[in-house]
């Protein structure tokens, strides 16, 4: 009997030729599956649908157009001619707002929505009347505004309303307008009124969200408020009202 000296291990018996070599079941490795790729997601577009939605607004208001001319000279049947007017507006308004109804759209687009239904309704009241302002109270503050650019002074009597000259924040800003830019009193009116405008949805979208906490409830409630008729015509118009809502 042969005996090992202690501290040594005992000698392991070499293994046959031929003798398949033993693997334990601990060490086996199972091959790996790979995981299939992901298709890709689209990205949304930065641009999101803003030119497509701008386009048809402005198609919009070439109906709206159309529609106010050829009544205006009788060139078509007064049904045809407010059926034109109305369609252009639905088409100014309808596809922002539907827009504005679904959930993932960013919120820099939905603000440039609501610009985008303030300014074509705004539009729509400057293409009634393209070259001159024509509404009474209009006509009033022009007598204000010419008399602030002709003598260089505020509080000038009106005699066609006397509430005018006292609150000429109006006509102090359309005067500046127009030295600035030199351009006419129309001209300098309607890019007044037109910034009054963005400058009060923009502000309501503000005090929507930080009420709602929400961008789309801010959005719609912006854009429900743009839908009544007053703010399509009489808050269009040149008066002290349009710029101090903007300003309120």
């Amino acid at each position: 009997m042969t005996r090992t000296k202690p501290g040594k291990r005992a000698a392991t018996p070499k293994r046959a030729a031929g003798a398949p070599r033993r693997t334990s079941s601990a060490r086996t490795r199972q091959p790996r599956t790979q995981p299939e790729p992901a298709s890709p997601v689209p990205a949304p577009r930065a641009i999101g649908r803003i030119p497509e939605i701008a386009a048809i607004a402005a198609g919009g208001l070439v109906l709206v157009a159309a529609g106010m001319s050829a009544l205006r000279i009788g060139a078509l049947p007064d049904w045809l001619g407010n059926l034109l007017f109305w369609i252009g507006l639905m088409l100014v308004v309808l596809p922002a707002f539907a827009r504005l109804i679904l959930s993932a759209v960013a919120r820099w687009e939905r603000i440039t929505l609501i610009l985008l239904i303030a300014e074509g309704t705004y539009l729509v009241k400057v293409l009634r009347e393209p070259v001159m302002f024509t509404f009474h109270d209009e006509l009033s503050h022009i007598r204000t505004l010419t008399d602030v650019v002709a003598s260089g002074r505020l509080y000038e009597p009106n005699s066609l309303l006397v509430v005018s000259p006292v609150f000429p924040g109006l006509e102090s800003v359309t005067s500046a307008v127009i030295h600035l830019g030199d351009v006419p009193m129309f001209i300098a009116g309607v890019l007044v009124i037109a910034a009054a405008r963005a400058v009060l949805a923009v502000a309501l979208f503000l005090i929507y969200e930080r009420a709602a906490e929400s961008t789309s409830v801010a959005a719609l409630g912006v854009a429900f408020y743009m839908l009544n008729p007053s703010f399509l015509f009489f808050s269009a118009t040149y008066v002290y009202e349009s710029l101090g809502l903007a300003l309120a």
